[in-house]
């Protein structure tokens, strides 16, 4: 049976933490060069702080808007996959698609607002590699973030979720 709201957020937090130190190992500090950075979730939910009234824009606050607002909505009758999480190391919990218009999270918050896509999973295929250009990524680790997908989707308890790619 699907979970959602609360029920999904708790399972998918608790779900997240085996996959965290696995995904830590490849950020980047460029100051030092490779280190590990723990607590960083690759996995949230598509919500946002409220817009203002015209919707969002280049101005807009698209950080995660805290734990109430995505228990509230949360579900994974749609999951949006993007390829990876860029190279953003200052990352805190659930803050995946949390970022800036640098990354026009802008545009995918205003596109979910208001839709069934408000409170969907989100996650990255690769999702243990930092890297902004997409072109350099590992596509050898393709298999690895597949069986993670299949493995996020089986303890959602969704049957047949749609699954949006997101990105170019």
């Amino acid at each position: 049976m699907a979970k959602v709201g609360g029920e999904l957020f708790d399972t998918v937090k608790e779900w997240a933490s085996k996959w965290t130190t696995a995904g830590a190992k490849n950020v980047l500090d460029a100051s030092d060069g490779p280190t590990v950075k723990k607590g960083i979730l690759d996995t949230s939910w598509a919500v946002w702080k409220e817009p203002d009234a015209g919707g969002f824009s280049k101005t807009s606050d698209v950080s995660y808007p805290g734990d109430a607002v995505a228990r509230e909505s949360a579900h994974a009758q749609v999951i949006i996959l993007a390829m990876n999480p860029g190279n953003d190391t200052t990352r805190g919990a659930w803050s995946n698609f949390h970022h800036s218009w640098t990354s026009r999270d802008q545009l995918l918050a205003e596109a979910c607002r208001d839709t069934g896509l408000q409170g969907a999973l989100m996650t990255d295929l690769y999702y243990d590699q930092f890297e902004s250009d997409s072109k350099a990524l590992n596509v050898s680790a393709a298999a690895s973030g597949v069986a993670r997908l299949l493995d996020i989707i089986g303890v959602s308890g969704e049957s047949d979720p749609l699954i949006l790619l997101s990105g170019r």
